[in-house]
């Protein structure tokens, strides 16, 4: 009987053994994924970034060269061409084609894994423009930024805001930065 118990007794410590080995094993495998998908998750935030300075960087270029046509066509004699059509071609160019929206989409959905499905199934209301909108408010862009890539003003956005905020239903105090920032 004591040999028998003696036998249980190593077999249940070399059970426990193996399943705290299995157990640290688990451990280890988990903290190597997680850390791997932290990493993925830094460099697809990374590259969002850079996509967006970018487009900022674009739109200030695009501005600028505005400026120069509207000095260009100030200071123009009848002889020289009408630079209006030219202008007008510049100034729309600013708005952002919807190839450049598929990629900042692509982007946005590698460093934020499903909250494009889960803002477009909890509010399927929203036209194209405010899901933009919405998706530069949660990466905490200032108005000013948002204005930029979008080609507009920044009291356009401000007034896209406020029908953005109705939209959703928001009448509380909450504001719609906090509401954005919060969904998941």
């Amino acid at each position: 009987v004591i040999v028998v118990f003696l036998l249980v007794i190593d077999s249940q410590r070399k059970q426990i053994k193996q399943d705290a080995r299995l157990h640290r094993a688990q451990n280890e495998l988990v903290e190597s994924e997680l850390k791997n998908t932290r990493i993925e998750l830094d460099h697809n935030q990374n590259k969002l970034s850079i996509y967006m300075e970018n487009l900022i960087k674009k739109n200030d270029m695009v501005r600028d060269l505005e400026q120069r046509i509207k000095g260009f066509n100030e200071g123009r004699n009848n002889e020289q061409p009408d630079a209006k059509e030219l202008f007008t071609e510049l100034a729309n160019s600013r708005i952002l084609t919807e190839e450049d929206w598929h990629q900042f989409r692509e982007l946005f959905d590698q460093a934020h894994s499903g909250f494009i499905p889960k803002l477009e199934s909890a509010h399927p209301e929203l036209t194209d423009a405010e899901q933009r909108l919405f998706l530069l408010m949660k990466l905490n862009l200032p108005t000013k930024q948002i204005a930029l890539i979008l080609g507009v003003s920044p009291d356009s956005v401000k007034k896209a805001r406020y029908r953005l905020k109705r939209k959703i239903g928001l009448k509380d105090p909450k504001t719609l930065q906090s509401f954005i920032s919060e969904f998941k």
